[in-house]
């Protein structure tokens, strides 16, 4: 991940960190090729080619933080993740049907790295 991305991934997460409903879910930073960035709380999202979705299990504060494996996904591939009571799923490039190529479990402080390969 190079620099621009982090940095746009930093303020984007530090922008919505204070506007989050309640603890013990995720929240999903994708950022464009372009270093643009979108934060969501939703339970579904979609990653375009050559866009990164970072999944952060909140509360981060006072939680040790762990990076967890990249998860690299296909054309018609989609990551399942749970965190505390809830789940998000990561559709790469469009959302699909069927069993997800991946499932991860994460708890609080813990954030993965998602990438969309076609």
């Amino acid at each position: 991940m190079d620099e621009n991305n982090r940095k746009s991934i930093s303020q984007s997460l530090l922008g919505n960190l204070f506007n989050l409903p309640h603890v013990g879910t995720h929240l999903i930073t994708i950022v464009d090729e372009e270093g643009r960035s979108r934060t969501s709380l939703a339970s579904e999202e979609i990653l375009r080619p050559g866009e990164i979705g970072v999944v952060f299990c909140l509360p981060i504060f006072g939680a040790p933080t762990r990076r967890l494996p990249d998860v690299n996904l296909r054309g018609d591939q989609f990551v399942r993740i749970f965190c505390g009571l809830t789940t998000l799923d990561v559709f790469c490039e469009r959302r699909v049907s069927g069993p997800p190529a991946q499932t991860v479990s994460m708890r609080t402080g813990e954030f993965v790295v998602i990438t969309c390969d076609c």
